[in-house]
């Protein structure tokens, strides 16, 4: 999980330059993450993976009422986790850099598409599953067992679709969410 954390804003850094404060990371971090927890996007997301996942699925019904029972549940498990902004910044020094420098829209809509390309990386999605089958997750739900083998069935197709999403959606999201364009 932490390598993750780090990655993640290793890519988002190196994007946007050395010169972006503290406080302007965390503020990209926390209204990208805010952004994904709403109700209204994660209802976005969960239709985005229905739309896109279930026509092909054995049993196209059964897969949209699984993502529609369970898409806001590991939304809001995982992108508090994978997507905490003090801590993330934290971790790498972006909050050691003396500069008092605005970002610019360009920076954002790199570092947004920088964690698109994280977000759809193998090692991502093995460090994703791997919470998510565990005590923070699978672990809270009745049935241990199932919950695992549905995260494991639907995670390695659901998280390319999201960051290829996330990557198309990046000026819109530095725009509106970030207020950084």
């Amino acid at each position: 999980m932490k390598t993750f954390a780090a990655i993640l804003l290793l890519s988002l850094v190196s994007a946007i330059s050395a010169e972006v404060s503290c406080d302007e990371c965390k503020g990209w971090v926390g209204a990208l993450q805010a952004y994904l927890l709403t109700d209204e996007d994660l209802e976005v997301q969960c239709q985005l993976l229905t739309d896109t996942l279930c026509p092909e699925a054995e049993d196209p019904e059964g897969c949209a009422a699984g993502f529609h029972n369970w898409w806001a549940l590991i939304g809001k498990a995982m992108y508090p986790v994978f997507l905490e902004p003090a801590g993330i910044c934290m971790d790498l020094g972006a909050c050691s850099m003396k500069s008092l420098a605005t970002g610019t829209c360009e920076e954002c809509t790199a570092g947004v598409m920088s964690i698109a390309g994280i977000v759809g990386s193998e090692e991502s999605l093995v460090q994703i599953i791997e919470f998510l089958k565990g005590d923070d997750f699978c672990g809270t739900t009745p049935d241990v067992e199932t919950c695992g083998t549905i995260i494991e069935m639907t995670m390695p197709y659901a998280m390319p679709v999201l960051a290829e999403a996330l990557s198309g959606a990046s000026l819109d999201l530095c725009t509106d969410v970030a207020m950084a364009c």
